[in-house]
């Protein structure tokens, strides 16, 4: 396997470091996973991500995969609900799971055995 952005991924559990790291670096990444990472009522994607959400069409060309997941328990679980509507809005391709819980590793386990079968697996 050739080492390029086709074939790498970025994700974590607290995961906005990854959800950051990988959007602002989409020439590195066509794979980004993000659970239970948000957690500040005020987070600003346009501070996180500069220019994000100017070109949907470009982000939606890079992203192979941009997998957000938080238990529904999670105090950060309306932070994510209202990032999946400005996805939603700005028609950015992504995919939203929860699962039942905190910010816990039993969330954490469900949503990372979601997101690991569809890494590397053609284009969408």
């Amino acid at each position: 396997m050739e080492a390029n952005r086709q074939n790498r991924a970025i994700a974590g559990w607290g995961g906005g470091p990854s959800f950051t790291v990988g959007l602002r670096n989409l020439d590195k990444f066509a794979w980004v996973g993000e659970f239970d990472g948000f957690g500040v009522a005020g987070w600003d994607l346009e501070k996180q991500v500069p220019g994000f959400l100017k070109d949907p069409a470009s982000a939606n060309r890079k992203l192979k995969l941009f997998f957000l997941g938080c238990g529904t328990e999670d105090p950060r679980y309306q932070i994510h609900m209202r990032l999946v509507d400005v996805f939603k809005r700005n028609q950015i391709r992504h995919e939203f799971h929860d699962s039942p819980g905190d910010h816990e590793w039993k969330v954490f386990r469900h949503l990372l055995a979601e997101f690991m079968p569809k890494l590397f697996r053609g284009s969408r």
